[in-house]
């Protein structure tokens, strides 16, 4: 499961640098991802982003000390 969205990350991260890396500066974007999978009890989350928004209910928490290195 980790392996996975991990993969997914990364791909997606790739995609937009090689994109990135073709365009002019005034085209060039950026971007943040979270994947989330639950499986079981386990909730599972890869994410290249600043900051991770988790909704449970009625209440929402930010979670900037996840950020990624």
């Amino acid at each position: 499961m980790t392996a996975g969205l991990q993969q997914a990350v990364h791909d997606a991260n790739r995609l937009l640098y090689d994109d990135n890396r073709t365009s002019l500066p005034t085209e060039q974007h950026t971007a943040g991802i979270s994947c989330v999978a639950l499986h079981g009890d386990h909730l599972f989350i890869a994410s290249r982003t600043w900051a991770i928004y988790v909704a449970h209910e009625d209440q929402v928490t930010v979670s900037p000390t996840l950020r990624p290195g």
